[in-house]
């Protein structure tokens, strides 16, 4: 078994792994977005991702791509070849999202927020719908 320690962010962390199992996606509690190698463990990017909390990463289906989501009222889409941040789209500013998941084909982005909604983004240009 493969196993890290982050004794940087005693606050926590969530993983997910990409579809193919190549990738493992990193959100956490600090705010930090990293990117792990699913055969090998190798950190590949750990980058200052959100400005609070971030959540439970996703995946698009084909994995090249991964969204995060947090406190700080946004949703970020992810390069899983590079680690960038390719997009960030801001969330309505009293609310604050919890999970995020990518629908069929990865044309929508489903995001759940405070409040008991659900905000569907295209996932394109992310314009959000209610």
């Amino acid at each position: 078994a493969l196993q890290w320690r982050f004794s940087d962010h005693p606050r926590g962390v969530f993983a997910r792994f990409s579809p193919d199992g190549t990738r493992v996606a990193l959100a956490f509690r600090d705010g930090k977005v990293g990117l792990l190698d699913g055969e090998n463990g190798a950190l590949l990017s750990l980058r200052d991702g959100h400005l609070n909390q971030a959540y439970w990463p996703a995946f698009t289906s084909d994995g090249t791509r991964f969204a995060t989501t947090s406190r700080d009222h946004t949703v970020r889409l992810w390069s899983t070849e590079t680690g960038e941040r390719v997009l960030t789209q801001m969330i309505n500013p009293i609310t604050w999202s919890f999970r995020s998941l990518f629908g069929p084909e990865d044309r929508w982005l489903a995001v759940t927020t405070t409040g008991n909604r659900i905000r569907l983004y295209h996932a394109t240009d992310l314009p959000a719908r209610d």
